[in-house]
């Protein structure tokens, strides 16, 4: 039989429990089988798609995307039942995007028993996902191998507050013809910020250092912003600033009319020790960083489980599953430093019956994170810590967005995370339908350790704390324990919400 990391771990497991596994594996045939059916020797009808026959190296520094893009390519496109293999190695892939639908009859699967890990370049990510499989009905990915997102390459672009106080030299917004002209700025952020709105600028020679450089936005955060437009900087020096020219964007979003950004020159500008000369972001997604969702994306995929997989050092999240159902997570191992900036563990947006069971997730932010759109999910069996714990929300920001419901969170354990259990939501927004938040459940969660147990914010606004003003809500908590003293810990930021 052939050797690989999958199968010599489950041999090593047969052993222990002895005659009953090995009777089931003669009775199933195929193979040693590891959940779903699914064996870890290819069938006699399966065929296998190796990584390495599409001239991957394997070597640890080349980008082997087109093998792996050739690869799936194939097995996805196969009539038959196939497989996709990712043997024993090292294999570096920049962005990649797996799309179906396949041929075969399903589910494809992706048998990953090396390491693959992130190129560690943030000009190879136009995109803010890593690996994306989309339009797939059927799909298993398994067998003991490591995601390795190698995020501290990518952290290094993210603000620190503790470095960056929010001191910027000259912020312009909204405004025409400003011109500055022969000064030195030093500072512990931007510079010179332009913000939206801004036109017919004029920066001359400006001297810039220490600081974050000379930034242009961010812009198309909010619906209601105006063109930036005529911008010109000449004649500039930059001495040792984290960046040199930047120019940082939100996300396009659906059915809202973009804003422009047009008419802009740079021109000799002279940077010694800068760190990052030029930066031009249009994935931003604010505190300093790109909108990297995750290494492992699901995007309208049906009938998918993901089991027996180490993830580490993810650029943005480690999962983020959205526009799908019938989705399985188990067995994971999700392991982020509890200091890595914005690695939540799992986030399900806009999905139908996911599962999350027996896996461990220790990470720098949500261990889980259960956004709007979310229904009928279930979360059973997870240790958390370190990170933010189980978070709901936040919901109610955008005008479009669907209802979250039908949530079971069970027999889950919480150590030294920072929350346990937050749902926060946005204030209520006048002539805005609210969408709504039902039928969730919250059962035998144990916390040790954990610094404010249930966080219940329904004043939410972004960046960590709550608005001023809000609307009435309801929400129901059933059968919630914890190890701790609930009536000293339990946060509220409610108007008259009956609870």
């Amino acid at each position: 039989m052939e050797k690989d990391g999958c199968y010599t771990k489950i041999v090593f497991f047969v052993a222990l429990l002895g005659v009953f596994i090995v009777i089931a594996e003669a009775k199933g045939g195929g193979g040693v089988k590891d959940g779903d059916g699914i064996s870890v020797v290819p069938a006699p009808d399966e065929k296998t798609f190796n990584l390495v026959d599409y001239d991957a190296t394997g070597d640890g520094e080349t980008d082997d995307v087109e093998a792996f893009m050739g690869a799936f390519r194939a097995a996805c496109d196969h009539p038959g039942k196939a497989r996709f293999l990712i043997p024993r190695g090292q294999f570096f892939v920049s962005q990649a995007v797996f799309a179906g639908p396949c041929k075969g009859p399903g589910p494809i699967v992706v048998q990953i028993t090396g390491n693959v890990k992130a190129v560690p370049d943030i000009s190879m990510y136009p995109e803010p996902e890593w690996l994306t499989f989309e339009r797939i009905n059927g799909l298993v990915i398994f067998c003991g191998g490591t995601i390795d997102g190698q995020g501290p390459h990518m952290w290094k672009y993210a603000d620190s507050p503790k470095d960056s106080p929010n001191t910027d030299g000259i912020h312009i917004s909204s405004s025409d013809q400003v011109r500055v002209s022969r000064s030195r700025i030093e500072t512990g952020d931007d510079c010179i910020g332009i913000l939206q709105g801004s036109t017919l600028l004029s920066i001359n020679k400006v001297t810039c250092g220490p600081g974050h450089g000379i930034s242009v936005g961010s812009l198309g955060k909010n619906e209601d912003e105006e063109d930036a437009k005529g911008v010109q900087v000449k004649n500039c020096t930059l001495r040792g600033t984290t960046n040199g020219i930047r120019i940082k964007t939100f996300p396009f979003k659906p059915n809202v009319i973009p804003i422009k950004a047009f008419g802009f020159l740079f021109k000799d500008i002279v940077m010694k020790s800068v760190q990052n000369p030029i930066i031009i972001d249009q994935e931003y997604c604010g505190g300093g960083h790109s909108c990297v969702n995750g290494s492992i994306v699901l995007k309208g995929v049906t009938n998918a489980s993901i089991r027996r997989i180490t993830s580490l050092n993810p650029m943005g999240f480690h999962f983020f599953i959205t526009t799908s159902k019938f989705i399985r997570l188990q067995r994971l191992h999700i392991t982020t430093p509890k200091d890595s900036p914005n690695t939540d563990g799992i986030q399900i947006s806009s999905s139908d019956q996911v599962r999350v069971s027996r896996s461990r997730i220790e990470t720098g932010d949500d261990c889980i994170g259960i956004l709007q759109g979310s229904t009928r999910l279930s979360i059973n069996k997870v240790t958390c810590g370190p990170g933010h714990g189980i978070s709901v929300g936040s919901l109610g920001k955008n005008e479009d967005e669907e209802d979250a419901k039908g949530v079971q969170v069970k027999n889950c354990t919480l150590r030294g995370t920072t929350n346990g259990i937050r749902i926060k939501t946005f204030p209520f927004k006048p002539n805005v339908i609210p969408i709504k938040a039902f039928g969730f459940l919250f059962k035998d969660i144990v916390m040790k350790s954990v610094q404010n147990p249930i966080i219940i914010d329904q004043e939410y606004c972004g960046g960590g704390h709550s608005c001023v003003n809000g609307e009435d809500r309801q929400l129901h908590l059933k059968l919630l324990t914890s190890s701790v003293a609930l009536r000293y810990h339990v946060k509220m930021f409610i108007s008259t919400t009956s609870i």
